[in-house]
């Protein structure tokens, strides 16, 4: 494309030139063509589909829905960004609810093992200072006796 518009400076433009240009309007003239039908294609289906639910709307004695007054979706089929972001914070609330109190019996669970923990080293103190104790009375006693 680029060749295309340096080739336009040229005073005289050579067949090969218009030929190509003819070629590359056609070529965009043809994707045009292609999207617009994609287009009125979708755009026929989807009125075919309202048309359809108009009819049933219609035999089934429900009130109808004009196309000018009503929403293209019903009202029940919306879900507002409110109730998805409260939703969310809902669960996030939760799951940060359940993560601390999981951590906060984690760690009830750590200071009663610990409390343990020292209860014991505190229970073998008593014992090694009792044991402690009855030793140095013995070394004091027999200073005693080789010391008269």
């Amino acid at each position: 494309m680029q060749d295309l518009v340096h080739l336009k400076r040229v005073p005289t433009q050579s067949i090969d030139y218009e030929d190509q240009w003819a070629s590359l309007k056609n070529r965009a003239s043809e994707l045009l063509d292609v999207v617009s039908q994609k287009c009125i294609r979708i755009q026929a289906a989807e009125v075919k589909r309202r048309l359809r639910a108009l009819h049933l709307a219609e035999n089934a004695k429900a009130p109808l829905l004009y196309l000018a007054n009503a929403p293209f979706y019903p009202k029940s089929d919306y879900v507002s960004r409110e109730a998805k972001v409260l939703k969310m914070l809902k669960q996030k609330v939760m799951k940060q609810q359940e993560d601390s109190k999981a951590r906060e019996d984690f760690l009830l669970q750590r200071q009663l093992a610990l409390e343990e923990t020292v209860k014991q080293q505190a229970a073998l103190i008593e014992k090694q200072s009792a044991e402690f104790a009855k030793l140095t009375a013995l070394v004091h006693q027999q200073n005693k006796k080789s010391n008269p």
